[in-house]
């Protein structure tokens, strides 16, 4: 049983290499070619976010972007839509000191609307990690938490952690699914979804803008993040058998958790 589900597993891992290898990555950021953080701002336009040592041993040679919260830095981007064959993924790693009561996220707009932002939330200790999608086809949710995975409708629970977070989000023109890993070791702690209406992105206005710092340029009382390793990309949308084996694999992880 055990090397059945390890060749499921080493399936699923061969299937998403091959859905990911027809991706055109569009932002693929780790702040290390900075020289200070003028020339990171001359990109990163807009907010209070500063160049700083990364501390993490990622691989890479140690810097990253510390914004303290309110007006966010942006870079601008062609207008982004899901198509039929290709979603968006973006995803970043996210310094948290674990003090709670922060308002700081990564995200997009596209003009005033529509809205997405995954990050914390406003919560003093408990769950404060979430996402908000607004004014997207078929969907406008404020502030959502993350729920178990594997276990939809049951709220995670989530304490403000110290340490590196991943987040990491796929918009389709169906549904936004958005995950957090707390530890960054590659096991997902939260999950947050909701449907979309694909045949409403024709009307809809593309993602023109990927920001990070205070949710709508909000302040942050409980301080600020530090970003690295943003990565905004559009990655082949999954055949259905692709899908499935994916599905396995996911319930083998699930299944070593427990």
């Amino acid at each position: 049983m055990k090397r059945t589900s390890l060749t499921l597993l080493g399936a699923a891992a061969l299937v998403t290499a091959s859905a990911t290898t027809s991706a055109a990555v569009i932002i693929d950021e780790n702040f290390d070619s900075y020289a200070d953080t003028t020339a990171m701002t001359a990109v990163w336009a807009g907010g209070g976010a500063t160049l700083t040592a990364d501390g993490t041993g990622f691989g890479d040679v140690g810097k990253a972007a510390a914004h303290p919260g309110g007006t966010v830095n942006e870079v601008l981007v062609t207008a982004l839509k899901p198509t039929a064959t290709e979603n968006i993924h973006l995803s970043a790693k996210m310094l948290d000191d674990g003090a709670g009561n922060k308002r700081m996220t990564l995200g997009f707009r596209g003009g005033p609307f529509p809205l997405f932002e995954m990050g914390a939330y406003n919560q003093a200790d408990a769950n404060p990690y979430g996402a908000r999608v607004t004014l997207f086809p078929g969907s406008n949710v404020s502030w959502e938490f993350f729920d178990e995975p594997g276990n939809p409708g049951t709220q995670a629970t989530l304490a403000a952690t110290a340490g590196w977070h991943t987040f990491d989000a796929v918009i389709s023109l169906d549904k936004i699914t958005v995950t957090v890993d707390l530890t960054s070791d590659g096991n997902i702690d939260g999950v947050f979804e909701t449907a979309l209406d694909g045949s409403g992105w024709d009307a809809a206005d593309g993602l023109t803008s990927l920001r990070f710092g205070g949710p709508s340029n909000a302040s942050s009382g409980g301080g600020g993040l530090t970003y690295d390793d943003i990565l905004l990309e559009t990655v082949a949308v999954p055949e259905p058998a692709s899908i499935a084996l994916l599905g396995l694999g996911g319930l083998f992880l699930a299944r070593r958790r427990k």
